[in-house]
């Protein structure tokens, strides 16, 4: 069991923990197996993962602005690099938990 010396943390953590597991039966109407359970999951992800790429595509181009509007500067450069290869690396992380959402779709769901 996890030892907190703070009673307010405790408390919070307590709150925070009865939130997550009363208001998804509420809101969502408790999924009564577990195809439902999964497709209230994959509808998150289809509303997140248009944001999600787009803010990972703002990166790269944040990284392609930054690359070239301070050119003079090797460290600004360096960190302008750092973000498009970071950014292409959270796009393709996107791209892969779109698909598995979808297969996951695909096989419980049929659509």
């Amino acid at each position: 069991m996890l030892n907190f010396k703070n009673k307010k943390l405790k408390f919070t953590v307590v709150k925070i923990l009865f939130l997550l597991f009363s208001i998804p039966g509420q809101v969502f109407a408790a999924p009564r197996n577990f195809a439902e359970f999964l497709g209230i999951f994959t509808n998150i992800f289809d509303l997140a993962i248009p944001i999600l790429m787009t803010a990972a595509l703002a990166g790269f181009f944040y990284g392609i602005a930054k690359t070239i509007f301070e050119a003079d500067d090797p460290n600004q450069r360096m960190q302008g690099r750092k973000a498009m290869l970071f950014s292409i690396f959270a796009f393709f992380a996107v791209l892969a938990i779109w698909g598995i959402t979808t297969a996951v779709r695909k096989t419980f769901f049929g659509y």
